[in-house]
């Protein structure tokens, strides 16, 4: 992997990652297509790469996260949705990586198409205050995240739509998606590097992936402070986007899988 390459990577990221598109699933076709890396590798470093993005949200949280003994909140909303998370991350991701190259890029278009439909999903009743949030939904938000690490389904996508279609404010479902998005996606990156780094059929350039992580570090706090401020106005046209998206990657690989 060359520098050049290497800051792609990173940026293209740094700028998928707080947006509802699922960069894991657009990051693996990207890996997969342009570069020629195997398909559970290019899945694989693409949840690695997550690393930079994870330290991005901390850095633009940060008055928060000093906050969170006195605002317990925000300590409700991280810890619940991670303890649900791992375990059905971690056995979802066991299955995934054992699966047939060409199944795991077919389903992505599956996957896609029903992110697409998830960002359409909204209450049309009362708003409600984040500080209100309860403790069963804060366990539906953690089994929705685990169930992100599939390719295709969008963290921040089905994390803010369950939020939001329990009537909590737009800006209030971004800001809990990416919190609670930290420690989940900080273990989880932290322990798939560690993992490439010591398996040796996968083993990773360090030098690559060190500005694979510092350029979606930086491109992360780019995209983060975007999403904030179009909290609200998630357009359709990404939800149209992804199904369109979906529906092209299925019918290419139909004639695979058939």
């Amino acid at each position: 992997m060359d520098v050049a390459e290497a800051i792609l990577f990173g940026v293209i990221q740094g700028i998928l990652e707080w947006l509802p598109v699922s960069s894991s699933g657009q990051l693996t076709i990207f890996y997969t297509k342009a570069f020629g890396l195997d398909p559970i590798y290019a899945y694989r470093l693409s949840l690695a790469s997550h690393l930079g993005t994870t330290l991005s949200a901390i850095i633009y949280y940060r008055n928060t996260l000093a906050r969170i003994t006195r605002e317990k909140v925000w300590l409700k909303i991280m810890a619940i949705p991670t303890l649900t998370a791992l375990p059905v991350g971690y056995l979802l991701y066991n299955y995934i990586v054992g699966v047939d190259p060409v199944l795991l890029e077919a389903s992505i278009g599956l996957f896609l198409i029903i992110t697409g439909v998830v960002l359409n999903l909204r209450s049309q009743g009362k708003v409600r205050s984040i500080v209100k949030v309860r403790v069963r939904e804060l366990i539906l938000a953690g089994l929705l995240e685990g169930f992100s690490v599939v390719p295709g389904i969008s963290r921040s996508a089905v994390t803010i739509s369950a939020l939001a279609i329990r009537g909590y404010r737009a800006i209030d479902s971004v800001k809990a998606s990416f919190l609670m998005a930290i420690p989940v996606t900080l273990i989880a990156s932290l322990y798939e590097a560690f993992e490439l780094m010591n398996t040796r059929s996968t083993a990773i350039d360090l030098a690559g992936f060190a500005i694979i992580l510092v350029s979606s570090f930086i491109a992360g706090l780019a995209s983060i402070k975007f999403m904030m401020e179009i909290a609200g106005r998630l357009s359709s046209k990404v939800s149209l986007f992804l199904i369109i998206l979906g529906l092209i990657i299925l019918a290419l690989y139909m004639p695979m899988l058939a």
